[in-house]
């Protein structure tokens, strides 16, 4: 008969059909809920025992069949069904949030995070707006992304969460509660070009960005008084956000000057982070010494401002610092709190010119450090820039494409620009 065990996230119904004496096959199906497991094993024990016997109504047979108990080939080696019989599948929401779970553990543990919040806003439109998935068609789909990106998301975000989609309704047709997938005929496309202009920041906005640290407490106090080390870091290195606050110091090599980034980074609580490519970074002899200072007083737990955060900063292993956990292992702050920080410190500075005073850009944002750096390496010496040529600029951007590179050549103009014309 049916067995019920317990599971990490949810309960799992094992059981076998075939007549007595005879070697069977073990099925398993999960639920999260235990009174649908436990409603699901008093059902499938009545269909073990009639294929046992080889003996069931027609009626059961076609409700067996439409609960997707059995499937037709089996109704047919059982008890000799009509194959003419139409399969219809129940939606089974539960279902396709277990198998859509452990396919993004096993398949995308590198944006874990990300993955399990896109499936949930696709479950979320598919359990409110649709219902039975079997109603979904092709225009609901194209009018959802289409919403989606009218509400201000990017086409890259509205792309991502599509697939996500497409994933769930996937699982479906495998499941046979649909007979094909609507979401894959959509006529959605992401454009390549991306939906603002690339933005680097401009000199004056990186001084006014460090006027508004130095000369407010509250900007100053922002990731727990790291707010400024943050910006001196875009300034010299060009980071992805995500590797501003997940770099530790022992990937800083100050003695060398050198900055390691590897495939994958051990935080201390045991989890990994997957930086988007790896290579070295020299340092620079200013942010070398700034760095050394602010590890020192990072140790110490000298902060300028004292904030409820403060506490967690004392000794961190990472350079922007974090939040400890319930066992004081030192955590990163999350690349979003990053964001936010420097937003907040983005309303707050101001561009003087003469008497008068000018906020910045809302096209101004962290990333856009990352643009500056590619620009300053690509310009000529003398326009104040590096001089450096398209394949050292790859290597320190991590790029994985000589392409991804040459794009910032069209930021340059064509008298500051004596790369554009030196490729062969």
């Amino acid at each position: 008969m049916a067995s019920m065990h317990k599971e990490r996230k949810g309960w799992r119904v094992i059981y076998r059909f075939g007549p007595k004496g005879k070697k069977t096959n073990r099925f398993k199906k999960r639920f999260r809920d235990k009174a649908k497991a436990e409603e699901f094993k008093s059902d499938i024990e009545q269909v073990e025992r009639a294929t046992a016997n080889a003996s069931a109504s027609p009626t059961d047979v076609k409700r067996w069949l439409h609960l997707n108990y059995l499937s037709l080939q089996q109704a047919e080696e059982f008890f000799g069904a009509s194959p003419g019989l139409y399969i219809e599948t129940t939606t089974d929401y539960d279902l396709l949030e277990l198998e859509n779970e452990e396919y993004i553990h096993v398949h995308c543990s590198r944006s874990l995070a990300t993955a399990e919040l896109l499936s949930r806003q696709a479950f979320h439109w598919l359990k409110t707006e649709i219902g039975d998935i079997k109603d979904l068609t092709v225009k609901q789909v194209d009018k959802w992304t289409q919403s989606q990106h009218n509400k201000g998301y990017s086409k890259s975000t509205v792309q991502h969460r599509l697939d996500a989609l497409r994933r769930i309704l996937d699982i479906a047709v495998d499941n046979k509660m649909v007979p094909h997938n609507v979401a894959r005929t959509s006529k959605w496309k992401r454009n390549k070009q991306a939906d603002n202009p690339r933005r680097g920041i401009k000199d004056e906005e990186i001084d006014a960005l460090f006027d508004a640290v130095e000369k407010d407490t509250a900007m100053a106090a922002l990731l727990g008084g790291s707010m400024k080390i943050a910006l001196w870091l875009g300034r010299y290195l060009g980071l992805r956000n995500s590797e501003a606050v997940n770099l530790p110091w022992t990937q800083y090599e100050l003695d060398d000057g050198i900055l390691k980034i590897p495939d994958r980074i051990l935080h201390p609580d045991g989890t990994y982070y997957y930086p988007k490519t790896s290579g070295d970074m020299p340092l620079a002899d200013e942010l070398v010494e700034r760095l050394r200072d602010w590890k020192y007083r990072q140790e110490q737990g000298i902060f300028a401002t004292k904030t409820r955060y403060t506490r967690h900063q004392k000794g961190h292993a990472f350079v922007l610092g974090g939040l400890r956990n319930g066992h004081g292992q030192s955590m990163p702050w999350a690349t979003g709190g990053l964001t936010k920080a420097f937003y907040k410190l983005r309303k707050k500075a101001r561009i003087k010119r003469g008497e008068e005073e000018y906020s910045l850009s809302k096209e101004v944002s962290f990333y856009g450090f990352r643009h500056r750096f590619a620009r300053q390496c690509l310009k000529s010496i003398e326009d104040g820039g590096l001089g450096l040529d398209v394949r050292t600029v790859m290597g320190l951007m991590r790029h994985t494409t000589i392409q991804m590179t040459q794009n910032y050549l069209d930021d340059l103009t064509p008298q500051t620009n004596v790369l554009k014309h030196a490729r062969l």
